[in-house]
């Protein structure tokens, strides 16, 4: 089987709203149970995860990443915008690193940052940072004042111009299936993330519980085509 240690991937969405998720037969609880699998999926098989910290993902993060505190190889990197709303003194913004201490928490920009340009930056270094891109539900929200975009499309747009392979997980619905059906799915191949086309449509439609599987057979069958390939995270940044 191939060996997919060294990867990172950059893990995006959110909760889909409640009425989409019942539409769907989901739920919230069953929305992060499913995130909790696929983080799991990921971590076992020596795959590196790098993410924002919206709430929906922080928490199970935690619970699953908790195992390897202390490792001299952190496999989680954190970005977080260290705006004042967020973290207001020095000792906030430790107390939240203290908190997570199986990753590496990074600062995106500093605290004077306008937040549409932290955003904009934290979209940036998750493409340059992750050698796929894993989006798992997503909620429509605000368009930045810089791009005119959604975070969650921002960041993807950042994946693919990296030519990034790109997972949407829609199966509980949400922003990453409204992408999927609007810019993919009459051209699944600009996704190139190792999925034949049934797979991915899989993925976008179908119950999520097979989801982590699907995302471990394209990584591997990247990998395994020298695709991608295994690189460092340069030192985490520290907070101005």
């Amino acid at each position: 089987m191939t060996d997919l240690r060294g990867l990172w991937v950059a893990l995006s969405g959110s909760v889909p709203a409640l009425e989409e998720l019942q539409a769907n037969d989901w739920d919230v609880q069953g929305f992060h149970w499913m995130v909790k699998n696929l983080v799991t999926a990921l971590l076992d098989n020596g795959v590196g995860i790098v993410h924002g910290c919206h709430p929906s993902y922080t928490t199970h993060m935690a619970d699953v990443a908790a195992k390897v505190a202390g490792c001299p190889d952190k496999v989680v990197r954190m970005l977080a915008i260290p705006a004042p709303q967020f973290y207001p003194t020095q000792a906030d913004w430790d107390r939240f690193v203290n908190k997570h201490p199986y990753a590496d928490a990074e600062p995106v920009d500093d605290p004077r940052t306008p937040l549409d340009e932290a955003l904009e930056d934290l979209a940036t270094r998750l493409s340059e940072y992750g050698q796929a891109f894993v989006c798992v539900g997503g909620r429509a929200g605000r368009h930045g004042l810089r791009t005119n975009k959604q975070q969650v499309e921002d960041e993807l747009d950042k994946a693919l111009d990296r030519q990034r392979p790109v997972y949407l997980l829609g199966g509980c619905g949400g922003l990453s299936r409204k992408l999927f059906q609007d810019r993919f799915e009459r051209n699944l191949s600009i996704l190139a993330n190792g999925l034949e086309d049934d797979k991915n449509q899989k993925l976008a439609y179908a119950s999520p519980w097979d989801a982590p599987e699907l995302v471990l057979q394209g990584l591997r069958e990247l990998r395994s085509k020298g695709r991608i390939h295994a690189a460092p995270l340069p030192q985490p940044r520290r907070r101005a």
